[in-house]
C-alpha cells in the first residue's frame, strides 16, 4: 500500500512539474535560423564529383556577399545524374560460322551517344547454332537409347 501511494505522488508531483513549466518543450524559434537581411543570395559553381568520375556525389562552392554576413563562401553538397544506357547501336549482320572456333560475330557501330563515353563499334561473338552438330548428337543419343534397349 505504502509503495502504491510513492507512485502515485511521485506522477502528480511530475504532472505538476510539466505545468508550472507551460506543458511545453522549448525548442527552436519557428521559421529555423534567419538570414541577415544585407546578405545577397547565394551564387553556385558547377558541381565537382569526387574522385574526378564523371557523374556521382560531389560539391559545389556556393559564395555570398554583403556587409553583415556571417558565412560569404561554402560547400554545397550535389550531385551529377549518370547516364545509363545512352550509347544506341546499329547492328550488323552476323557472318558466317567459323568452324575452327564454332563461332559467328556481328559489328555493331554507334549510332547515338556521346562519342568520347561510347565506343565506335562493339564486336559480338556467339558460338554457332549448327544444326548439323544437333543431328550428329540427337543422333548420338537415339544410338545409346538403341544400345541400351538390346541389352536387357
Amino acid at each position: 500500500m505504502l509503495k502504491v501511494a510513492l507512485f502515485v505522488l511521485i506522477v502528480v508531483l511530475a504532472m505538476v512539474c510539466t505545468e508550472a513549466k507551460g506543458g511545453k518543450r522549448k525548442d527552436k524559434p519557428e521559421g529555423g535560423k534567419k538570414e541577415p537581411k544585407d546578405c545577397s543570395p547565394w551564387t553556385h559553381e558547377e558541381c565537382i564529383i569526387e574522385g574526378g568520375a564523371a557523374c556521382g556525389k560531389g560539391s559545389k562552392r556556393g559564395t555570398r556577399t554583403g556587409d553583415n554576413c556571417p558565412v560569404k563562401e561554402k560547400a554545397f553538397p550535389c550531385r551529377v545524374p549518370c547516364a545509363k544506357n545512352k550509347c544506341k547501336y546499329q547492328k550488323g549482320d552476323w557472318s558466317e560460322c567459323d568452324v575452327v572456333t564454332n563461332t559467328i560475330t556481328r559489328t555493331n557501330t554507334l549510332k547515338k551517344g556521346d562519342a568520347t563515353l561510347c565506343e565506335a563499334t562493339k564486336v559480338i561473338t556467339k558460338k554457332c547454332k549448327n544444326k548439323n552438330a544437333e543431328n550428329r548428337k540427337n543422333n548420338k543419343n537415339s544410338n545409346r537409347r538403341r544400345k541400351g534397349g538390346s541389352s536387357e
